[in-house]
């Protein structure tokens, strides 16, 4: 491999990842919209290496096929390049070193791609009119939503894409799934994790950046010159945008036992963050995004869930649970922190019951004589 990813650490301590080339130098081109991406749109640092490691990827698989530096061509073969991402197995070391992409991992890459070129574009790095090579513009279909004042009447969706007509492996994590990971041994901590997931419908990067001083949970807040009523959350989510988010009464009270397992280590007691490391390492010091991941799993294991379960899963299992109760999408759209309404809609799952009861809810035709 020519090009690989790299952590680069700031003098103010601040973190993210880039991609080096074949000497060991930065990709400038790259380099540019991964520090963006970290310090201006205020993206997670695991974010900057997911998209570090989709970018390289793509470079190396664009020097094997001998494309020089052209971002129209390059946008011109990225249909090639899925089909590469989709029938190559993984070669670079790894679990999955030998085996295909899933269908995710291909729309992972292919999505950091083509917010790469959002950015180049918005920096006239190359002319807008490649979009027309990422993305096809459909009529927006379905009535017209009551509290969406100014629905679109187009929608740009990407021409490339990994999920085929079938339907993919499932990719939220059921009632049933939350309460066996509940019910599994493991420390109030993890199960804190899991309420803030599971419960708050938060990304694991908002959950290992909790503080503290961002968990409202009496009826009132006002004396902390909050007007929100009642326990909630305040999360700072993508691009620093601040939310806050109702706390369901079982995560208050899987918190309050948590606080006090951690009131008996000092260390602990005295970060600020709210998922803390209790053993191993650094006491006291915030959760990072691939402990939460290994948690997670480790939980799916002891739940005897037999399929790799996500952080991530977690977001699409409360919007689908908000919506078979009959819960609106702008409400799901205000919990999750989703900027368009677009995204919310793909959060949602048609379970197999919703589908077989919207078949049973059909009248039976009369007899026929």
């Amino acid at each position: 491999m020519v090009f690989s990813r790299q952590q680069v650490v700031l003098p103010g301590g601040e973190a993210y990842w880039t991609v080096l080339d074949g000497a060991f130098e930065v990709a400038e081109l790259f380099d540019g919209f991964l520090r963006w991406l970290r310090l201006v749109n205020g993206r997670a640092e695991s974010t900057t290496r997911q998209y570090a490691s989709a970018l390289a990827e793509w470079a190396n698989w664009l020097a094997s096929v001998g494309e020089r530096e052209d971002l129209v061509r390059w946008a011109e073969r990225l249909g090639a390049f899925r089909f590469h991402l989709m029938t190559s197995p993984v070669s670079r070391p790894g679990s999955g070193c030998g085996r295909v992409r899933s269908p995710e991992r291909v729309d992972a890459v292919l999505a950091a791609i083509r917010s790469f070129y959002r950015y180049a574009v918005a920096r006239c790095l190359v002319a807008g009119s490649v979009n027309d090579l990422l993305y096809e513009v459909v009529e927006a279909g379905g009535p017209r939503v009551a509290w969406m004042e100014d629905p679109p009447a187009r929608i740009a969706r990407p021409l490339h894409r990994g999920r085929g007509a079938a339907q993919s492996e499932v990719s939220y994590v059921s009632l049933g799934e939350f309460e066996a990971m509940l019910a599994a041994p493991g420390s109030l901590r993890d199960k804190l994790l899991i309420c803030l997931l599971g419960l708050g419908g938060i990304r694991v990067e908002e959950a290992v950046t909790l503080r503290r001083g961002q968990m409202h949970l009496m009826e009132s807040s006002r004396e902390l010159g909050c007007p929100v009523p009642g326990p909630h959350l305040h999360v700072r989510g993508k691009g620093n945008r601040m939310r806050w988010v109702p706390a369901n009464p079982y995560l208050v009270a899987v918190y309050g036992a948590h606080m006090v397992e951690r009131c008996a280590i000092a260390a602990a007691d005295r970060s600020d963050f709210v998922l803390v490391n209790l053993w191993g390492g650094e006491i006291g010091a915030a959760m990072t995004t691939g402990r939460a991941r290994r948690v997670v799993a480790a939980l799916a294991r002891r739940a005897h869930i037999a399929r790799h379960v996500t952080p991530h899963q977690f977001r699409h299992g409360l919007a689908t649970q908000l919506v078979e109760r009959g819960r609106p999408l702008d409400e799901v759209q205000r919990i999750l922190g989703h900027a368009h309404y677009e995204t919310t809609r793909r959060y949602v799952t048609t379970t197999p019951a919703r589908l077989r009861e919207a078949i049973e809810s059909v009248p039976l035709p009369g007899v026929v004589r």
